[in-house]
């Protein structure tokens, strides 16, 4: 005898998404049923080309063969790719199928309605939604290693692709003076990254009287540029000085470091006072506020800030290191930067620089160094404490004679190594 059974939506809160379960007449084949969670999902901000797909799982929870067919509908459907569109499911079987937007979208927000269906079934949808932003901002911060002791020559300073740009912090004469209005550079502005980006001058020389202003900042950009697609712009936000203890950078802590409060002997130092004075008398309160403003900035105009490079420890901590250890005071600076600027904890990447590795009285060397009570050991796993740390070696990159410096050829090496791992991270997975 058959018997009839009428179709059933049953809404059930779960730990994971809305269960949905739909069935349809019980006779001679069987009862017909799939269950699936899935809730509406916004892909996260990113740009085109570069989103990770979503994957939903369909599960036949009757006992008899059943076909799904998954669809699009919606204003912006054509943006999104759904595969595969059809799952033949066998009794009990779980198949999935995934949503993603399409490449090489213009910038905008796109949206459509997913719906999963099977014969003789009552459908299931959600809905998808993406926003494109192709302006990439980075923030770069630390001591002389990042702010630039190699000198920026002819290679470096030609070829620079109009798609990297820096928004230039200080005003002041960047590029060795070179360049539209000889070099000049406003606050607040996006300049081709035409590399002096970070040293001002026409002709800013370092202790042993060569020629400065060459940064990882400058291959790591331009390393980006190279392997991501042509709609993408890579911006880098720079702050760094010569000699800075990791005090100078973080939110609170800083202006007692710079009243001398609780500091370690010797700290700051000269080269640090001037350093922050020069941040200061261009109208910031302190370093980690040149980050913060320049960031939002950049937000304000629309960009997504997509992570962090990090080149600090040969002046290690700034305060004794028995009242907080380097790891520690770095994941404070990390942490209020991201609630500063909005982002979610956690969510950027943030890639840490191994000082040269020489032997001179104050190198720190590639194990990470006593300075930094070895936090940059590839092998202590830094991710034990702040789980989006990525360490960058500096194996093999060369100095430029003193055992601390790097020269401009172990300069690019870094550079380049930054980069590759934050494509990786970024654009890759």
């Amino acid at each position: 005898m058959k018997k009839s059974v009428c179709l059933r939506v049953i809404p059930l809160i779960i730990v994971f998404g809305l269960l949905i379960s739909a069935c349809s007449d019980e006779n001679q084949e069987g009862t017909k049923s799939f269950t699936m969670t899935q809730r509406n999902y916004v892909f996260p901000v990113t740009g085109a080309g570069y989103s990770r797909p979503l994957s939903v799982q369909v599960t036949n929870s009757g006992d008899t063969a059943l076909t799904v067919t998954v669809a699009l509908s919606g204003t912006n459907a054509a943006h999104f790719v759904i595969s595969p569109a059809t799952l033949n499911l066998s009794a009990g079987a779980v198949g999935s199928f995934t949503v993603i937007p399409e490449e090489d979208l213009e910038e905008g927000t796109y949206r459509a309605t997913v719906t999963v269906s099977a014969a003789g079934l009552s459908s299931y949808t959600f809905n998808v939604s993406c926003s494109i932003n192709n302006f990439h901002v980075y923030i770069a911060f630390g001591q002389s290693n990042m702010q630039g002791p190699g000198t920026a020559e002819a290679q470096d300073q030609t070829g620079v692709s109009e798609r990297f740009k820096t928004l230039n912090v200080v005003i002041g004469t960047y590029a060795y003076g070179t360049g539209p209005n000889s070099g000049l550079r406003n606050k607040g502005e996006w300049y081709t990254a035409v590399p002096p980006n970070i040293i001002e001058g026409v002709n800013p020389t370092g202790m042993m009287g060569t020629k400065t202003g060459l940064s990882p900042m400058d291959y790591f950009g331009r390393t980006l540029v190279e392997k991501t697609k042509d709609h993408i712009t890579i911006g880098v936000i720079a702050v760094a000085n010569g000699d800075m203890a990791l005090a100078s950078f973080h939110k609170t802590r800083a202006e007692d470091y710079y009243r001398k409060e609780d500091t370690a002997p010797g700290r700051p130092s000269d080269t640090e006072m001037s350093g922050m004075n020069r941040y200061k008398n261009a109208g910031y309160a302190n370093m980690y506020d040149a980050i913060i403003q320049n960031a939002q900035i950049a937000q304000n105009q629309g960009a997504v800030i997509k992570g962090i490079i990090v080149h600090q420890g040969e002046s290690g901590i700034g305060f004794p290191a028995d009242t907080i250890t380097w790891r520690d005071l770095l994941t404070e600076i990390y942490d209020s930067l991201l609630d500063d600027l909005g982002l979610t904890p956690n969510s950027l990447p943030i890639l840490l620089g191994q000082p040269f590795g020489g032997n001179g009285p104050q190198s720190v060397g590639n194990d990470g160094g006593e300075n930094l009570g070895n936090a940059l050991h590839e092998n202590l796993r830094i991710q034990r404490y702040l789980r989006n740390a990525w360490i960058i070696s500096s194996a093999g990159c060369a100095n430029r004679g003193d055992n601390i410096h790097f020269s401009s050829a172990g300069i690019r090496e870094l550079g380049k190594r930054y980069g590759e791992k934050m494509f990786e991270l970024i654009y890759q997975q």
